[in-house]
C-alpha cells in the first residue's frame, strides 16, 4: 500500500471519527472534547502528515536526482573544537568518535545546494546553502543527498548544538558537556553518550537512546515514541514527566540527583534503568 493510499485511508478514517462524535449533526458533546479526542486528533494528525510526505516525496522523484551531479567532500578543523553548530534541513546527520587528530566532515554537495562551513574560537558552523527546489503549500524544501553529513570528532569533549527538519540524527560515543538537538520529522537516536546536560526535541520522529548518562536530561516529543535506557537506577533520578494520550511507565519523583524531564503529546514513553 503507498503513502497516498494510506493517507486516504486515515483521512477518511478521521472524518467518520468525527460523524462519530456528532460533527455531522445534533450532539451535546462540547467543541473543546471534541477537537481533544485522541481518536480524532491522531488520524487528522497521521494523514495530513502522510499526505504531505506522499505529495513532497513526489515533487522530489519527480525531479532526475540522478542529474544533481553530488560531489561529495571532505573537511578537517583547524584545531580541537569545543563546540559544533549545525543547521541542516533534510539530510541525516551521523556523529561519532573516531581516531582522528581534529574533527572531520564528510558531505555531499552540488551547484545548488552547499554548505557553509566556519570555524571560529573553538566553535564550528555547518549550515546548508541551498536554492531551493521544491515548493509544496507556499514552503520550500530541498531534495535528499546521496548520503548523510558524517561528522567524526576525536575523543575530546564537544558540546552540540543541532537543529534538523526531515533527516534523521544518530550520535554515538561521545562525551560532551552540552548536548542539544533539535529535530521536526526525523528520528533522534543516542548511544553510548555521556555529558552534563542533554535536551532532546521532536514534533513526529521517536526520540531512542542507549546507555545515556547525563545529569540533566530533558526530552520533548509530540507525536513519536520516547524510548531508551539510562545509567544508574531509578532513585538516582528526580523525575518529572507530563503526557497527553500515550503511555508512560515513569512515575514522579524528587529524590534523586540526577534531572529527568519528559513531556509527550501523543507517543508512548519507555524508559528503562540499568540498575
Amino acid at each position: 500500500m503507498d503513502k497516498k493510499t494510506i493517507a486516504i485511508i486515515l483521512s477518511i478514517f478521521a472524518l467518520n471519527k468525527g460523524n462519530v462524535y456528532g460533527l455531522g449533526g445534533d450532539n451535546n458533546l462540547k467543541w473543546k472534547n471534541i477537537l481533544t479526542s485522541k481518536a480524532l486528533l491522531v488520524p487528522l494528525a497521521l494523514g495530513g502528515v502522510l499526505a504531505c510526505g506522499y505529495f513532497v516525496h513526489k515533487k522530489i522523484t519527480n525531479n532526475d536526482l540522478d542529474n544533481l551531479n553530488y560531489e561529495k567532500y571532505s573537511y578537517e578543523s583547524k584545531s580541537l573544537l569545543n563546540k559544533i553548530e549545525i543547521d541542516e534541513r533534510f539530510s541525516d546527520i551521523d556523529i561519532s568518535v573516531g581516531d582522528v587528530p581534529n574533527t572531520v566532515i564528510d558531505y555531499y554537495q552540488n551547484d545548488r545546494m552547499k554548505y557553509e562551513i566556519s570555524e571560529e574560537n573553538g566553535t564550528l558552523k555547518i549550515k546548508k546553502l541551498a536554492k531551493r527546489r521544491i515548493s509544496f503549500f507556499g514552503n520550500t524544501y530541498d531534495p535528499p543527498v546521496p548520503g548523510p553529513l558524517k561528522i567524526i570528532v576525536p575523543k575530546n569533549k564537544i558540546d552540540f548544538d543541532i537543529s534538523g527538519g526531515f533527516g534523521n540524527m544518530s550520535l554515538k560515543n561521545l562525551e560532551s558537556s552540552n548536548i542539544k538537538v533539535d529535530c521536526s520529522h526525523g528520528n533522534i537516536r543516542l548511544k553510548s553518550i555521556i555529558a552534563d546536560k542533554i535536551d532532546l526535541n521532536s514534533s513526529f520522529g521517536d526520540i531512542n537512546f542507549e546507555n545515556l548518562n547525563a545529569k540533566n536530561i530533558k526530552i520533548e516529543g509530540s507525536y513519536g515514541d520516547v524510548s531508551g535506557s539510562l545509567v544508574g537506577s531509578e532513585k538516582d533520578y528526580s523525575i518529572s514527566f507530563s503526557t497527553k494520550f500515550g503511555n508512560c511507565n515513569l512515575k514522579n519523583s524528587s529524590s534523586g540527583t540526577k534531572s529527568l524531564s519528559v513531556n509527550s503529546s501523543f507517543g508512548d514513553v519507555d524508559i528503562s534503568f540499568d540498575k
